[in-house]
């Protein structure tokens, strides 16, 4: 539209001027005064505009438009508002437990607000201070400013500390520069609240339903915020300076959704390589551990907005809760937070030492720790006793403590313990009245108080033996209330195919195309299975004693014969246990 007018008013002026300049060189021709012709006063080129008349006319025009453009704006308001009061009403009645999958709800998150775009309502709740603002620079800056005025005070060990003073913190340190991040720290935990409450307003998710008490504590940060990017040293004692500076390195990398050889990390020893800038930007709050949305609630930190959704509707009731798992039996309020679950179901890692799969690699790294390892780092500094693990030291050093650790808090229950599961069962059994045994065995019923006791049962009374690689059963809760033996177990195919693959190259030993020597052994009662070398007969032995075939015969898991082997050789008295070596390329295997 300004550029419309702009044009208007220089073709009038330029109209005006040439106008003008004609009727002087008119003048300046004519030497007497002459009545022109009625056609010629009738002329465009002698009408005459003054640039006064033409500026008041391009006011009147540029007006006429931004009333015009006014009374659009307002009716496209109007009609957005009304589609929105729409939107809200079918929301409202929607029943789904996905608040995002209404087609309104899918408009809206089209015009999801950024997180850089979101208004943020930043309070100080520094003690009796009550500064408000929307800007985020001047709110950082403000909190900075109640540093110096820390409280100094005497700690129960007689040693000087500084207290925080934001309201429900409670912090104490005697480092200065701790305390420093820490109070810092309020300023970035303040604005991902905001972040969250904003979110809450806007998507109509289930309120946090976690005690307040906890809304302002934050993380240790006993070390400076350092930055790793290649060639940058910088430190920092402030966390919203820190991310910032992180992100100016993010962003000098070329733009663009698919760049040409894609975009490094330049974070130390990390080697990822993305194929977009904004990519990488996710990638680095890996590294920073920087999160985006906070509960107003419960003062929780999110690294995404989806966690944030996840970590609300988890607290939806039960009885709203309408997604459950097949194999443990477990609820869940939407379909997402269902398959992730799910997938802990799944054993995707195998044990290179053994049978054992597990789903996750922490997982496997306990079982390895405990089963294959016999390193045990952590001493007991009261007694001999040695752990594998600084969880295993922590229960040993309880035994040292002469006073119980856990206490009956029912009014007129003076019992103690020195465990949780001590005192769950006292409860259980004395408070609740509730003593059923909860652990059923799945084929005659017999019903035990623990695990271990339905273990022994299964063992001694039906024959079972634990899982090649395991050490344990594992026992699920069922609809009933009671704990099962979990009969099925999920392996990803890539796992399975390992398996069979090493117990495919293990039976290639005994039943492959190699033919087998028995020596016997002299001076022991013992007999050594040699692998021929020569392929073409077996060597003879010329021996006392009669001849006979041995077979040897591998079996599946249903007692079918896959693949036999008869061999023969001469009788050898009867063996013991460990009597029999079996000698292949020059090593032992017994």
């Amino acid at each position: 539209m300004l550029g419309e007018v702009d044009g208007l008013c220089r073709y009038a002026g330029a109209q005006t001027a040439e106008t003008e300049n004609l009727q002087h060189e008119q003048d300046d021709s004519l030497s007497t005064k002459s009545s022109l012709d009625e056609s010629s006063r009738n002329s465009p080129l002698c009408l005459s505009i003054k640039k006064a008349d033409a500026d008041k006319k391009c006011g009147e025009w540029v007006a006429s438009r931004s009333s015009h453009m006014q009374e659009k704006a307002l009716d496209y308001r109007s009609l957005q508002k009304r589609r929105q009061d729409e939107c809200d009403s079918l929301d409202e009645n929607d029943d789904t437990d996905d608040m995002l999958s209404s087609p309104c709800a899918n408009k809206r998150k089209r015009r999801m607000v950024k997180l850089k775009d979101e208004q943020l309502d930043l309070r100080c709740e520094w003690q009796d201070c009550k500064y408000l603002t929307f800007n985020l620079d001047h709110f950082v800056r403000h909190v900075s400013l109640h540093i110096p005025h820390l409280e100094v005070k005497v700690n129960e060990d007689q040693e000087g500390v500084y207290a925080c003073l934001w309201e429900s913190c409670g912090f104490e340190s005697s480092d200065s520069s701790e305390i420093m991040r820490h109070v810092n720290y309020h300023s970035y935990h303040t604005k991902i609240k905001c972040i969250g409450s904003n979110i809450l307003a806007r998507t109509k998710l289930p309120a946090c339903t976690f005690l307040q008490v906890g809304k302002n504590l934050i993380p240790d940060l006993p070390d400076p915020f350092a930055c790793c990017w290649d060639d940058c040293e910088q430190t920092f004692n402030n966390s919203q300076m820190y991310f910032d500076h992180i992100q100016t390195h993010v962003h000098c990398n070329p733009r663009g959704n698919n760049v040409v050889g894609g975009v490094p990390c330049g974070w130390r020893g990390c080697k990822s390589v993305f194929r977009s800038v904004y990519k990488l930007a996710d990638h680095v709050r890996s590294h920073t551990q920087e999160k985006l949305v906070g509960c107003p609630t419960c003062g929780g930190l999110f690294a995404t907005k989806t966690k944030f959704f996840d970590h609300c509707k988890r607290q939806v009731p039960l009885e709203m809760q309408e997604y459950q798992c097949s194999h443990c039996s477990k609820y869940y309020p939407s379909e997402r937070l269902l398959r992730d679950h799910m997938r802990h179901h799944v054993n995707h890692y195998k044990c290179s030492f053994c049978d054992m799969t597990c789903p996750t690699p922490s997982s496997l790294s306990v079982h390895i720790r405990y089963r294959h390892l016999d390193s045990k780092p952590f001493k007991c500094n009261f007694c001999e006793y040695t752990a594998k693990t600084q969880y295993d030291m922590k229960n040993h050093l309880n035994t040292h403590c002469s006073d119980p650790i856990y206490r009956c808090q029912q009014e007129g229950c003076g019992f103690s313990c020195r465990s949780s599961y001590g005192l769950r069962r006292h409860y259980d059994k004395f408070h609740r009245g509730n003593d059923e045994p909860l652990y059923c065995c799945h084929i005659c019923d017999d019903r035990f108080q623990r695990g271990s006791l339905l273990t022994r049962h299964l063992f001694a009374q039906h024959d079972f033996r634990w899982p090649s690689g395991h050490c344990r059963f594992r026992y699920k809760h069922d609809e009933d209330g009671f704990f099962r033996l979990q009969t099925v177990r999920y392996e990803s195919l890539e796992v399975t195919q390992e398996m069979m693959r090493s117990q495919s190259h293990a039976t290639e030993l005994l039943c492959g195309s190699s033919q087998y020597n028995l020596h016997q052994v002299n001076g022991r009662n013992g007999v050594e299975i040699t692998v021929a070398e020569d392929k073409a007969e077996p060597q003879k032995q010329d021996a006392g004693g009669s001849r006979i075939l041995i077979a040897f015969k591998e079996m599946d898991n249903s007692g079918s014969v896959v693949r036999s082997k008869v061999m023969e050789t001469e009788e050898v008295p009867a063996l013991s246990a460990g009597a029999v070596t079996l000698v292949r390329d020059g090593s032992q295997m017994k």
